[in-house]
Formats: C-alpha cells, structure tokens, sequence
C-alpha cells in the first residue's frame, strides 16, 4: 500500500484524510497543514481561508504524525519533520502556498486544482468560472513542478454548472470529484512511469488570487454579470456589496431575471413595498437575500434595510 503525506488545511482536505482513513486505499504517513489567518507574498495582510479545517484534532485522535505551520515552507523544523517521514508521495490539496523547488526535485509531489487545467490556473479558479459564466469545470489531478499549475496531468474528473449554482454548490461538486478522482487513479498509480503522465492541452488562462474587497460590486453591469458576480461570492465566502458612506449592504442571493427597465441610476436600490431592486444595465434585478451592516451591527429585514440606505 502506497504511503501518502497530505498536505492541506481546507474542509476538501479534511473530507480527503477522513475518506482514506475509511477505505484505506492509501496509508497517511503525515498531514502537514496551516492556519486560518497567515502571511502570503501576494498579500501586505494577513490572509483569511474561509474553507479553513482545523485538522489537527483529527490527525491527533487517529496517531498520524501531523505539523502546523506557522511562518512559510522554508521553517527548519518544517524540513526536519519532513525528513523524519516515510512516504511515497505527497498529495497537496487545498493549499495556498507554493511548494518548494527542493521539495518537487526531490519527492512525487502531486497536487489537485479546482479547474479544467490548462483552463484557470492560478487563484480562486471556482469563483472566475462562475464570474465568467462557465457552464462546466471539474478537478485536476497533476504533478507539481516550479510552475503555478503547470505541470503534467494524471486524471481530470468534470462536472457541470447549471445557471442556479452557488460557490458552495461548487465546492461540494469539486469535493465529490476530488475523492472520485484520488479514488480511481492514486492506489494503482506507477509513480515513476512517464507514461502515467501527459502535458496540459488546450486554450491557456490564469487568473489572480481574490481578497474580500474584490466583492465590491461595479455600478455599471448587466444584470446576468451582476448574477454571476453574487453568486460566485456568496456564502461561505464573504460576499458582494455595495458601500455607501459608513453602510455596507451585502447581497447573498438574487432573482433569475430581471424585470423592466426602469430610469434609475445603474447601481441604485429600489424598494417595492416588499423586495428589494437593484437596477442594471438592463433593467431591475430581484435581490432575495441581504444584509445591511454598519459599524458591527446588522440588518435583514429589508423595509429597514431600504430606510436606514437611503437616510445616509
């Protein structure tokens, strides 16, 4: 049975070490994982990871050799630990820190993407697909080299995105996929076999890491763009909004279509008795679900949410 050290600190993670534990297809020799908060070059701030798992509490409880970091891949005591196991090959999955060269020359470092690579490599592949309208995605199970989703692929595993998707309705299919994929391929996988391997084919993107402010809904969109843009960031991740002044109105969910268009300014809130609008490009678009937030405090009901907006 091949030893695998996991590397991850996400729910996908987690859902990953508790599916081996289970089948025990592949034997954990260690699970290397992070913190909720941490330090990232692309950032001057500290990071959040809003899919963040705790794992430790579960290597601990099953005696798998487990190693929080702390301060970045290059910790000594990272390396030393590292050195103390006994695998075969590394599996990263839900990681945001790129693994090092001296670690991919020297081990099989496999990793899982939430893309159809070559399509979406790079940060928050899920949230851009949605963004971009994208009816279809999948996961990607491929080796890592010093590129940042560049390397050889092992196995693809694709699912659809139907028009009423959520982010969240993508996790729990990219989660599904990823115990599907690492299923399949990874206990009878010849590691060593260049044949197991194939270069990435297809039209190339990449798009860059997101952060909460880039929830930060743009006046002028249509409003199937204004759509996409809610629900690729509604829950779990922080979510679009609109500002004005000390207010912060963030909008979970919305209506399919919009209605007639009406002579507002692109952007602005309309309050119909009962539901709250928001007019677009081309005509007003339902909001279902919001929440109006200023300095702590929160309100859903959306008559008050329409009274306090357009007080300020």
């Amino acid at each position: 049975m091949k030893r695998v050290l996991i590397v991850g600190s996400t729910k996908l993670t987690q859902d990953l070490v508790e599916t081996l534990l289970v089948s025990r297809s592949l034997e954990i020799a260690g699970v290397l994982t992070g913190q909720e908060e941490f330090q990232i070059s692309y950032s001057v701030d500290k990071v959040h990871n809003f899919n963040y798992a705790n794992l430790i509490p579960l290597t601990d409880s099953r005696g798998i050799p487990s190693y929080r970091m702390l301060e970045g891949m290059r910790e000594s005591e990272l390396n030393s630990w590292l050195l103390s196991l006994e695998f075969d090959f590394i599996l990263v999955v839900g990681w945001y820190h790129i693994i090092p060269k001296s670690w991919t020359e020297k081990f099989v470092c496999l990793g899982i993407h939430a893309s159809l690579l070559p399509k979406y490599r790079g940060g928050a592949p899920l949230v851009w697909a949605l963004l971009n309208g994208e009816s279809e995605s999948g996961v990607t199970l491929f080796r890592l080299d010093e590129g940042v989703d560049t390397g050889l692929v092992i196995a693809q595993e694709k699912f659809s995105i139907n028009d009423e998707d959520t982010i969240a309705d993508l996790l729990k299919r990219t989660t599904e996929a990823t115990l599907k994929v690492c299923d399949k391929t990874l206990p009878g996988l010849d590691l060593q076999n260049e044949l197991t391997y194939r270069s990435q084919a297809g039209t190339i993107s990449s798009y860059p890491q997101r952060s909460p402010l880039d929830g930060k809904i743009p006046n002028v969109m249509k409003s199937k763009d204004l759509r996409n843009f809610i629900r690729a960031q509604t829950r779990p991740y922080p979510g679009a909004y609109l500002e004005k002044n000390s207010l912060k109105l963030y909008i979970w969910s919305c209506k399919p279509d919009a209605t007639k268009f009406l002579e507002l300014t692109p952007g602005e809130i309309r309050f119909d008795g009962n539901s709250l609008f928001i007019q677009c490009q081309d005509g007003l678009l339902g909001l279902n679900e919001c929440t109006l937030i200023e300095d702590g405090f929160s309100i859903s009901d959306n008559h008050q949410i329409w009274k306090r907006w357009n007080e300020d």
